[in-house]
Formats: structure tokens, sequence, C-alpha cells
């Protein structure tokens, strides 16, 4: 089972001066919750892959908008007894855009997959 999520692009300013906007974050949780991102139950072998990525951030005269942030935490529960996890989670920082002033960077986070058992 896999899941992606992608942040949306920032806008670019065309004309005469202004800054690119700002690409959108995106934060994906997985910890056993109704609330999940990604999430699966068996007896058997659990494979989970969930990905957040970053917008890109938009382009300017003025300064470049920043890359949307990615965080993405997942952690294994064990509701039915699975007896082995392949867990993966990635987060991959959205582009910094471009600026005839400044050209900004992108950022990301991920944490480590982790098994919780019950």
């Amino acid at each position: 089972m896999s899941g992606t999520a992608t942040g949306g692009n920032g806008g670019n300013r065309a004309c005469c001066s202004g800054d690119g906007g700002n690409g959108g974050s995106v934060s994906l949780i997985s910890n056993g919750g109704v609330n999940d991102a990604i999430g699966g139950a068996t007896s058997g072998t659990l494979n989970l892959t969930q990905t957040a990525i970053g917008g890109t951030g938009g382009g300017g005269e003025g300064v470049g908008g920043n890359g949307g942030k990615a965080l993405s935490t997942l952690i294994g529960t064990n509701p039915y007894g699975s007896s082995n996890y392949n867990l993966t989670a990635n987060a991959t920082g959205g582009n910094g855009g471009f600026g005839a002033l400044l050209v900004r960077l992108g950022s990301r986070e991920a944490t480590r997959p982790r098994r919780l058992v019950q």
C-alpha cells in the first residue's frame, strides 16, 4: 500500500516587481489512528510507503518563493498480529523559486519508520 501527497506550487510574479509565492507544505502522519494518511492490517507482511512532496516556490522579479516543506511520519502498529513490517517514509522539500534578487531553497524532514507493538 502506498500514498503520495504533493503541495501546490507558489504563484509567479510576471511583470515589473514583486516576489514569487511560496510552495505549499505537506505533512503526513500515520500512527495507527483513524485519520492516518496510509494504513493497513494483515497477519502476514505489511508493506506501507508514504511520500510527502513540498510544492515549488514561484518566480519573481524580486525574491523567489520558498519551496514547500515536507514531513512524513510513519509508525507501524500491530492490530492484527502482523509478523513483518516493511515501512518507508519519504519526504522531499519543494524547489525554491527563481528571483532576480534572490533564489530560495527548499526544505525537507523525514522521520525514521518505526514499529509499535501493542
